[in-house]
């Protein structure tokens, strides 16, 4: 509502899409280098001052275009694109094989890595990144975390992952009461150290403060008629001068404010009958009844209480196998049988959810 934004011409600004790559018809490998825009910039003039040289101008102009170009390319690190570009995607947990892959192939968490590949490779002056780690498996946060921390520019970064923070970031700035509070210098772990000490240190002046105040009173009180009258105007002065500073007024609530992380209490399921609360049995598994099935033999009885980690490298079929166990596509089950307790009542959070909501309502 107020104030300003101001970002120098030579900055440039980069933030993760929520869009991600939607609608990409091209290859991972494509898309994630597609706003590399200093290196392809920089190839168009040196493949432009080369043709010059190459059609026959050698004058000392030329020459001097030609080694300026090739300098500028170099410094920019046209001539690693291509291992950069592997890099990045690699550390984010593509395979190989998955950079000749078309983009709309993946499921929409694996386009929000995408998506954040291509952001991380454009290399932009000020990294604006919200939550990116919410689609990443522990090896890529790892990953991550480690990029941030040595990346050759600004990075302002909003997340919940303690372990990414500690990894990256070397200042912390608190949103807090309506006012914002920096931390320089330091990681997440000596923020919350610092914090508090910020608190009792607080808490400490203003008892101290209040003590004062307490002593030059009583003086007031005491003096304010007698021999010591202006010994007792002052203390009046002295006591002023703390309520014109603030020095009497509570410390503020952002300083010494514990944010009480809110707990979530469900009601106890319905018990339901039996044992089981899904059966699969002897499933075939995949999207298409004319290939081959992503899945096989699969047998796997979930009784009451059971907490189940699906485990397993990038594709191979982790996702699939949710689908399946939810039981909205009939047609994945492609051989086999899936049965559900009669009384069972089914959440599900899916990695790319948001591409169910009703974008009406």
């Amino acid at each position: 509502d107020q104030g300003q934004a101001l970002v120098h011409t030579n900055v440039r600004v980069g933030y993760l899409k929520q869009s991600a790559v939607s609608g990409s018809t091209k290859t991972v490998y494509e898309e994630a280098k597609s706003e590399m825009t200093l290196i392809e910039n920089a190839r168009i003039e040196l493949e432009g001052t080369t043709k010059i040289v190459e059609d026959g101008d050698y004058s000392e102009e030329a020459l001097n275009d030609l080694a300026a170009a090739q300098e500028e390319f170099q410094v920019l690190g046209g001539y690693e694109q291509e291992q950069m570009v592997d890099s990045v995607l690699k550390g984010l947990g593509f395979t190989p094989e998955d950079s000749s892959q078309l983009c709309k192939d993946f499921s929409g968490g694996w386009q929000m890595r995408i998506a954040l590949a291509r952001l991380l490779l454009s290399k932009p002056s000020l990294l604006l990144l919200d939550e990116p780690s919410n689609h990443l498996d522990s090896a890529a946060r790892d990953w991550l975390g480690k990029y941030i921390a040595n990346y050759d520019g600004s990075v302002i970064l909003v997340s919940h992952d303690v372990g990414l923070m500690d990894k990256s970031v070397n200042s912390i700035a608190e949103i807090t009461a309506g006012t914002l509070l920096e931390y320089r210098s330091c990681s997440y772990h000596d923020y919350l150290e610092e914090k508090e000490f910020r608190a009792i240190s607080a808490q400490a002046q203003y008892a101290k403060n209040l003590e004062e105040a307490a002593q030059l009173q009583a003086f007031i009180d005491k003096f304010s008629a007698g021999t010591k009258s202006k010994s007792a105007q002052s203390r009046v002065k002295m006591l002023e001068k703390m309520k014109s500073e603030g020095r009497l007024d509570p410390p503020p609530v952002s300083i010494i404010q514990n944010v009480r992380i809110p707990e979530l209490v469900l009601p106890p399921p319905p018990k339901p009958y039996g044992e089981n609360l899904m059966v699969i049995e002897n499933a075939s598994i995949g999207y298409d009844p004319d290939e081959e099935p992503l899945l096989q033999n699969i047998n796997l009885a979930i009784p009451r209480g059971m907490k189940l980690l699906l485990r397993g490298p990038n594709g191979a079929g982790k996702s699939t196998l949710l689908k399946a166990l939810r039981g909205n596509v009939p047609d994945m089950i492609q051989e086999g049988k899936r049965e559900e307790n009669t009384r069972l009542k089914l959440g599900v959070f899916t990695q790319d959810l948001a591409q169910e909501l009703d974008k009406e309502s």
